[in-house]
């Protein structure tokens, strides 16, 4: 089970039994265990006599520590009856049992890709299995004629698949950059087949299509009394650095941050960055969900911009950086006065300063950028345009792979972004932005509860 962004999910506590049970009722598997037997050993199903008989020999330590430990066992539970068939192995990676936090899962994944890839239908890496269920089989023809090597590398590797099964828990970004920090091993491995599920067989990997976790998102509590922050502020898709910029961080930005309490600013050096702790005590409901809060940047020669990261913080560091690694690939954009006339002229209509523009990043459950998203705002202004891509277009109906879109001419105020995926005509983010005349407001929109 790998996940090529930074996977999102909800953490679900069960007992083995009962994910034993849910695992079977999801993918309709039989209950009786005298007809799997044969096909079982060490403490596990594996689905066939022939993996069966390989994990027997090859991986039965690494077996029974995961038949003693109840988080491996459900998945494994799930896993091991699928007889190397991906749809159903992908069902299980997003069944709740496949939210798992134990340690034995990627040790006795690994050991399978190592010394069973053949006899277990391991074929580089069964990575097709990482995929939602529409796109599994698609996934793994993609990855086997673009990145075999790559993906059963990470296969092979406890580093690379702890890595994975961490931000698989996660339901927020920093969380996921925390995977990254305590296993940059991982990272090493994984990266290259990162690079091709997030490129090339993006689409056939359905990326940035997983909306599983929509109308049950629950945010995790802070973990931390103070995080550290590092912010990139850059310029296009190069992410040229700004230097000298001016970078403030407060609950809510804009008009209403006339009451919101300063909690951190400072300066960007020649690298365009800046690094200060911000508390997170105080926020979120019941004082516990960490600061949802945003990033107010002004600099000359840019207009002003005020950043909602959109997620509350719980993790004692988090970085808003060029994307070097699977965990990082947000920071806070500086528009110039060309770049907002390129907006107005991609939407058709004339400049206007007394208005703003907002920009939205879209993310599914995996906080993959997601295509076939639509946007609205809250205000009826018949003025307001909506351009979708990094093409501006006027004319799409929805976001494409890259996961942006652009509300131009939007009036000064307060107001709500939803962001719904047309492929299952919900809701899957809300978000409060505030708007001011001449000011680029950027939002990003995962999940939300």
């Amino acid at each position: 089970m790998r996940r090529w962004f930074a996977a999102a999910g909800f953490v679900v506590a069960l007992a083995a039994a009962a994910a034993l049970a849910s695992c079977r009722q999801i993918i309709g598997l039989p209950d009786n265990q005298e007809a799997l037997q044969s096909t079982s050993a060490c403490g596990l199903p594996y689905g066939t006599a022939t993996c069966a008989s390989c994990m027997q020999t090859s991986c039965c330590a690494e077996s029974m520590a995961c038949a003693a430990d109840p988080g491996c066992l459900a998945f494994e539970d799930c896993y091991g009856q699928c007889a190397g068939d991906l749809v159903c192995r992908s069902q299980c990676t997003f069944s709740p049992s496949g939210r798992t936090t134990s340690a034995a899962v990627p040790e006795l994944a690994a050991c399978a890709a190592s010394k069973c890839e053949s006899a277990c239908a391991f074929a580089c890496g069964a990575v097709g299995a990482a995929a939602v269920p529409d796109a599994a089989v698609a996934c793994q023809t993609c990855m086997q004629a673009n990145a075999c090597g790559p993906a059963l590398a990470c296969a092979q590797s406890a580093d690379c698949l702890g890595f994975t099964f961490c931000t698989h828990t996660c339901t927020t970004f920093d969380c996921a950059q925390r995977c990254g920090d305590t296993r940059d091993a991982g990272i090493a491995v994984y990266t290259p087949e990162y690079e091709v599920l997030g490129g090339t067989c993006y689409s056939p990997c359905g990326g940035g299509t997983d909306w599983s976790c929509v109308g049950h998102v629950s945010w995790p509590r802070a973990q931390y009394a103070m995080t550290t922050m590092t912010t990139l502020i850059g310029v296009g898709a190069t992410e040229a650095p700004v230097a000298g910029a001016d970078v403030r961080v407060s609950q809510y930005c804009g008009p209403s941050d006339a009451g919101s309490t300063l909690l951190a600013e400072g300066q960007t050096g020649d690298a365009g960055t800046v690094t200060f702790p911000v508390s997170l005590q105080g926020y979120g409901p019941g004082g516990y969900n960490g600061l949802d809060g945003c990033i107010t940047m002004s600099a000359a020669g840019y207009w002003p911009t005020l950043w909602y990261w959109g997620f509350p913080l719980t993790e004692a560091s988090v970085q808003w950086l060029t994307p070097s690694t699977p965990t990082t690939g947000l920071f806070v954009p500086a528009l110039t006065a060309a770049d907002a006339t390129g907006l107005y002229a991609a939407a058709g209509t004339a400049m206007d300063p007394s208005r703003g523009i907002v920009g939205v990043t879209l993310f599914d459950c995996d906080r993959s950028p997601a295509p076939g998203v639509t946007v609205m705002i809250s205000s009826d202004d018949p003025d307001i345009r909506v351009l979708y891509g990094n093409n501006f277009s006027a004319t799409a109906g929805a976001s494409d792979m890259t996961g942006s879109a652009f509300l131009v001419g939007v009036p000064t105020g307060t107001w709500s972004v939803t962001a719904t995926p047309v492929a299952t005509g919900k809701v899957a983010s809300t978000q409060t932005v505030s708007v001011e005349a001449s000011t680029f407001t950027e939002v990003l929109m995962f999940p939300t509860p």
